[in-house]
């Protein structure tokens, strides 16, 4: 089921862009991560087209895990994450998974979007955005 989903999602945006719909003046904002699951075969061309048709793609997930994303020194993001003020964001991270992702680099940010003392856990009301 999850993998028809993902399916369907790539066709929409690829139709999307065959229409010219989606521009670096027009984004389509994805519920969800824009990082599908790694290759299992080397159809690189598919791949390749697919992240041609997710450049103005922007993903938001609510849900992630804060201590995937390290800073300069190596450490964990989690705090900074956690203490966001309103409104604010983290800087962009560079993550770069590898081969078995054909390649393909991601830059990641948080933004606190709902006051700390409104939400149940220190990652509530934080949004993670991701641009392939």
């Amino acid at each position: 089921m999850q993998d028809e989903m993902v399916d369907c999602e790539k066709r929409i945006v690829a139709h999307l862009m065959s229409r010219h719909l989606l521009t670096h003046e027009s984004y389509l904002i994805k519920d969800g991560s824009v990082q599908y699951k790694p290759m299992k075969s080397g159809d690189y061309k598919k791949l390749a087209r697919i992240r041609n048709n997710y450049r103005h793609v922007v993903g938001v997930s609510k849900r992630f895990n804060p201590n995937l994303m390290k800073d300069n020194k190596g450490q964990s993001s989690a705090a900074a994450i956690a203490s966001l003020p309103l409104f604010h964001r983290t800087p962009a991270f560079l993550w770069s998974p590898g081969a078995e992702w054909g390649n393909v680099n991601f830059a990641i940010w948080y933004v606190r979007i709902r006051e700390r003392r409104f939400t149940s856990t220190p990652y509530s009301g934080v949004l993670k955005i991701e641009k392939c």
